[in-house]
């Protein structure tokens, strides 16, 4: 699948990412952040990690986003409508700190899957942890403490902070 950029009106027919790869590029550049590994990658490959962390981005942060989506039609969670950062100001387009936790998200999506199945033994059960140990044989399985909670989102702190003014502080959803 090909990147399209999604643009500040929210009107980019199919859009799927908030940057393109010279933006990221420029971000890990300009931040001396292991640039290198980054610079050195297929274009094919920086553009599935941007596009996954776009999906990232809008799939873990459903409900929790502040305001709504600027048009009716469009394929991702920003730009957004009624969304004032913590500084008061009217969040336009697609802001400055989601383009960078995109990037953080994206470098991370090379490495691994930012949102792995989980995984099940033998009975259906979701495993929270095991152990095994070969001589004299050990095994421990841990589960997960309640198998009707959602999977756990994992936490990228540095991305996840850069989002932090565009959802709500709580975890309920509200309707408005």
């Amino acid at each position: 699948m090909p990147l399209i950029l999604q643009d500040d009106t929210g009107t980019a027919t199919g859009a799927n990412a908030y940057i393109d790869s010279s933006y990221a590029d420029a971000y890990f550049t300009d931040r001396n952040k292991d640039e290198s590994m980054w610079i050195d990658l297929d274009q094919e490959v920086k553009d599935a990690a941007i596009i996954s962390a776009t999906s990232y981005i809008d799939n873990s942060n459903i409900g929790k986003l502040r305001g709504r989506k600027l048009t009716k039609g469009q394929t991702t969670q920003f730009p957004r409508l009624g969304v004032v950062d913590f500084d008061g100001f009217l969040v336009d387009g697609l802001p400055d700190l989601l383009k960078m936790a995109t990037a953080e998200y994206a470098i991370r999506a090379v490495v691994d899957n930012l949102a792995p199945d989980v995984t099940y033994d033998e009975s259906g059960m979701p495993v929270k942890s095991k152990k095994e140990k070969i001589g004299p044989i050990e095994e421990t399985t841990v589960y997960q403490d309640d198998v009707m909670t959602p999977t756990q989102i994992r936490k990228y702190p540095e991305a996840d902070m850069l989002l932090k003014q565009y959802l709500y502080a709580s975890n309920y959803l509200v309707r408005g």
